[in-house]
């Protein structure tokens, strides 16, 4: 499981702690003290993991909830901790763009968002997932191929 927790200074006082999970991605913005710096939001946050672990881990103990602590109830936990700290979260209007299947390969999945480019990227996609559908064939026809090898016999 990939993991990656990435701080960063958006601007002043603004900054982005980010929870990553494969392709999931979540962002928590937080309006720090006037003198914060990045370094000391990335100081602080290592130092209160370990409680938030114990907090995830204490939410997950209560019979009706159970289930698996997993890094995102690790971060919830983080989140609380840092309001505690003097850090204020923040709500920033984002766009968000759905989608994550790729583009043209099945037919009802052009995308009429792309306008004059639709047509260039599907022929482009299609074109690559036949290439890559004829390379596993061939793959397939070599394991094949080598599982039919005689066995050998002594004679004595």
């Amino acid at each position: 499981m990939a993991l990656s927790i990435i701080l960063s200074k958006m601007c002043d006082n603004i900054f982005d702690l980010v929870y990553s999970d494969y392709d999931w991605e979540e962002h928590y913005f937080f309006d720090g003290p006037e003198d914060a710096t990045l370094e000391d939001f990335e100081n602080i946050c290592n130092s209160l993991m370990p409680k938030a672990g114990y907090q995830a881990a204490l939410k997950k103990s209560v019979p009706k909830k159970g289930g698996w602590i997993c890094w995102s109830d690790v971060v919830e936990s983080l989140i609380s901790l840092l309001e505690e700290q003097g850090y204020q979260r923040v709500f920033l209007n984002s766009y968000h763009m759905a989608g994550g299947t790729i583009i043209g390969i099945n037919d009802e999945s052009i995308e009429d968002r792309l306008g004059f480019a639709s047509p260039l990227i599907t022929i482009y996609n299609r074109k690559l997932e036949k290439k890559m559908a004829e390379e596993r064939k061939a793959k397939r026809n070599v394991r094949i191929g080598s599982l039919k090898k005689r066995v050998v016999q002594i004679i004595k």
